[in-house]
């Protein structure tokens, strides 16, 4: 009489071994079936991001198209005085040339006429806009919360970041020294200006160079209106990084004030330096 190979459990060996084979099976298709998953969802995201990143390259041709389109309403009223100035404007049909009085008060008369056409104009782009930002919001919290937080940090930092270049913002502030310097790592020397909070005396740096895009073109003129010790409500740009490439907020334009942070009626005049006594 023949027994049947057994485990330490009792099981005899082939049912062992035909639990274990089940097991890796399992274990197997369990593996499988959690990478499909994976690459499904990840494939599903590709398209997602690719669409975040769209829209904030829609973001920004819009904020160009919207500068654009002031830059041209300002240069078209400059051009229409010119054209007033110089007499280039032509008559109505049938109508003899008029004096300059004459001519401004038939425009903006003309203007005055079509201003409905204006309002026109204006309120259905800006209709068009909060139409699309209510789908906006709608979609946002339609999204599941990770592709929330993926969106709100790619446009902070491809939105919010640029955005910190472009919108000044204000801080308070005593300069303690307006011609520091600051060595970089390539040899070269960049001059700064350090100051502290007016509220919680943290120590802060700034530079002070051209920002052509908010009309900032004399650097040396913003320099030589701060004085060591006063207090200023200054509108920056920029941020503060201190890995390479090294960066320090822009100071715009600054404002004296006093301790409570309120302009000075009165700005300080700039310290009287003694002269030297004449040379004999």
């Amino acid at each position: 009489m023949t027994t049947k190979a057994t485990t330490g459990d009792g099981v005899p060996a082939d049912e062992g071994r035909a639990r274990e084979a089940t097991a890796k099976a399992e274990h197997v298709l369990h593996v499988l079936r959690r990478t499909v998953l994976d690459l499904f969802f990840f494939l599903r995201f590709l398209p997602f991001a690719f669409y975040i990143l769209l829209a904030i390259v829609s973001f920004w041709l819009w904020v160009v198209g919207a500068v654009i389109g002031l830059l041209r309403f300002g240069l078209r009223a400059v051009m229409i005085v010119l054209l007033w100035l110089s007499g280039g404007v032509a008559p109505p049909p049938g109508h003899q040339p008029r004096g300059l009085t004459a001519t401004m008060q038939r425009d903006l008369q003309q203007l005055w006429d079509s201003r409905l056409v204006a309002y026109e104009d204006i309120a259905r782009p800006l209709a068009r806009h909060i139409v699309g930002a209510q789908r906006g919001v709608r979609t946002f919290v339609h999204w599941s919360v990770p592709r929330q937080a993926f969106a709100v940090l790619i446009m902070g930092i491809f939105i919010g970041v640029p955005g910190l270049f472009v919108v000044p913002r204000p801080n308070h502030v005593v300069i303690t020294d307006d011609n520091a310097t600051h060595h970089e790592g390539d040899g070269s020397l960049r001059y700064l200006i350090h100051a502290r909070d007016l509220y919680d005396n943290e120590p802060l740096e700034f530079e002070n160079e051209i920002a052509w895009w908010l009309g900032k073109l004399d650097p040396q003129g913003l320099k030589s209106s701060l004085q060591n010790g006063r207090a200023y409500r200054i509108w920056i740009v920029g941020i503060r990084w201190w890995y390479k490439p090294m960066m320090f907020p822009n100071i715009i334009t600054a404002t004296e004030i006093d301790a409570t942070g309120r302009p000075l009626a009165q700005p300080s005049s700039p310290p009287v330096l003694p002269t030297a006594p004449p040379s004999r």
